[in-house]
């Protein structure tokens, strides 16, 4: 194995009585990556016996200038990539107090909301029991109304048979009279009669004097008792009448105060449509202001991850760079150390061929 330059010029420095601390420094070097892949490039020069040295120090010129070049570019391109730094972790970060405002402002809106929710939902039931009191209200109304009604029409039904009857009893009386009839009919037309309205205590009265009178036969008290029957007739239908009357007054008061209580009705059914749709306005906004803070968590996630990223990239970005300056001061330092060693030790010696193995 040939020798490598450090102990050549280690050799050609014992010949020319150089000291111990530079024979170590060349050890030194030569144990160095760089340090020794400069002492090689020497060597090589050496070993053609022919290489002045200048030419040696022009080879460790290009070298120096080529690591100068490279700590420039290194120098522009970090530069460039620490002002990117600089300026996306204040973006990044005003983008996260961004999303972090919004966030707070829609949880603000949405506590809101829930309170106008509450509000709303209490205006519902509060509605809900007046709408279900009114329509209780109407249906109270309208059976009072057909009670009223049947009442009528059960009073005018007894009337009309009543008149009927009455017609009947004097029919027959008549028929007594021409002796077309006998008492024994009307016995049995006025015990039915009385059947019939067994209730009306007065009635059965009126019944039982019709029949003592009529079986006396005096044509005196017929005629008595057919006037009496044709007032009552009469007295009937003026009743009838009245009843009518009444009745129609009744009809219209209810229908107007039905009408009232279906407007009411209807108003409170109005309410609570317009509160329900309110409510579901409250349901569509919660909704919404729940998707948007999702939206920003996930935005300021998003950009806390970013953030981290670039922090990470520009601290390797950094550490790369401090490590390459490092690493390159250290080779131009070797690289002025061999210089300033080919200056003191292998210039003088300026016959090459002296430095042997």
């Amino acid at each position: 194995m040939k020798l490598k330059l450090s102990f050549i010029v280690f050799a050609a420095l014992i010949t020319l009585c150089c000291t111990i601390s530079i024979r170590e420094r060349l050890e030194q070097l030569d144990n160095n990556e760089f340090g020794k892949r400069i002492l090689d490039i020497i060597q090589v020069q050496i070993n053609t016996g022919e290489t002045p040295v200048q030419t040696i120090l022009d080879i460790l010129m290009k070298l120096r200038e080529g690591l100068l070049n490279e700590q420039k570019n290194l120098e522009a391109v970090f530069q460039n990539s620490a002002s990117d730094c600089l300026k996306m972790k204040p973006q990044l970060k005003a983008e996260i107090r961004k999303y972090k405002k919004k966030k707070i402002a829609s949880e603000t809106s949405l506590t809101t909301s829930n309170a106008d929710l509450e509000d709303l939902q209490l205006q519902l039931r509060e509605n809900e029991k007046v709408h279900a009191a009114l329509k209780e209200q109407g249906e109270a109304l309208n059976k009072a109304r057909e009670d009223e009604r049947k009442k009528y029409e059960d009073a005018v039904s007894d009337i009309a048979r009543m008149r009927e009857a009455l017609k009947r009893a004097k029919e027959i009386l008549s028929q007594i009279a021409s002796g077309e009839s006998s008492f024994a009919e009307l016995d049995r037309h006025m015990g039915s009669f009385k059947v019939e309205y067994d209730y009306a205590r007065g009635l059965q009265k009126m019944a039982n004097t019709f029949a003592q009178m009529a079986s006396k036969a005096d044509p005196k008290l017929l005629n008595h008792i057919f006037e009496v029957i044709d007032r009552i007739i009469q007295q009937l239908g003026e009743n009838e009448f009245a009843l009518t009357q009444s009745e129609s007054v009744k009809t219209k008061l209810h229908e107007a105060q039905a009408q009232q209580q279906r407007t009411l009705i209807f108003d409170a059914s109005t309410k609570i449509q317009n509160v329900n749709a309110r409510i579901q306005d409250v349901k569509n906004r919660q909704l919404k202001l729940k998707n948007d803070i999702s939206h920003y968590d996930t935005s300021i996630q998003q950009k806390l991850k970013e953030l981290g990223d670039k922090a990470a990239q520009c601290k390797t970005q950094k550490n790369s760079y401090d490590q390459r300056v490092e690493s390159i001061h250290d080779q131009l330092a070797i690289i002025e150390e061999v210089i300033n060693l080919v200056h003191t030790h292998i210039e003088p010696v300026k016959d090459l061929s002296l430095i042997h193995i």
